[in-house]
């Protein structure tokens, strides 16, 4: 790292504060939170489908089958539109897709650890076990969206306080290497 960059070590130490403050916005105000985070979910998918389809018109004639890509990014366009003119479906479908995310990782994990056995030795154990749980973490939060709901607000509360907690940290450590090159800036 060079020394020059060493000055900017606040930029971390203000990220990493704006995110535990945002983290704990989360906690404080987790329907609210929940309502945002359904919007930008939904407007995710709308600017994903305009990106897509745009993607698919610039390689036309590459001879790469654009057309059904051009069609995925208006559907997936569309739902984005759709969601964000309907709040209460953005919501349902966003606890659907946290519930479903975990189901599909676990079916992931299990199929890795049971196809690559000889690869991962005593690993496969806990892949399996992580694999079992992240499946019926998925049913449960797919049967019970309230739950689901509720689960994924602290999800977004614990990866932002866990981003914010590791940037102190950065910067904590970026002031330490300043110090350890006695302030000396070129």
């Amino acid at each position: 790292m060079k020394t020059s960059s060493l000055k900017y070590w606040f930029a971390p130490l203000v990220s990493g504060l704006l995110l535990i403050v945002l983290s704990l916005f989360t906690l404080a105000f987790p329907l609210s939170s929940f309502i945002s985070l359904s919007i930008l979910f939904s407007a995710s998918l709308f600017v994903a489908g305009i990106v897509q389809s745009i993607f698919a018109i610039e390689f036309k004639h590459s001879g790469i089958k654009w057309f059904w890509e051009f069609l995925s990014g208006l559907v997936v366009m569309f739902i984005g539109a759709y969601l964000i003119m309907n709040q209460a479906e953005s919501m349902l479908v966003l606890a659907t897709y946290t519930g479903l995310f975990f189901l599909f990782k676990g079916v992931d994990y299990l199929t890795r650890a049971l196809t690559r056995k000889e690869h991962l030795g005593n690993a496969r154990n806990v892949i399996l076990l992580f694999g079992v749980v992240e499946i019926m973490i998925g049913v449960y939060l797919t049967m019970n969206l309230l739950v689901s709901e509720i689960f994924t607000v602290y999800l977004l509360a614990f990866a932002l306080m866990n981003t914010g907690v590791l940037e102190l940290y950065l910067a904590y450590r970026v002031k330490w290497m300043m110090k350890a090159h006695h302030g000396k800036l070129s």
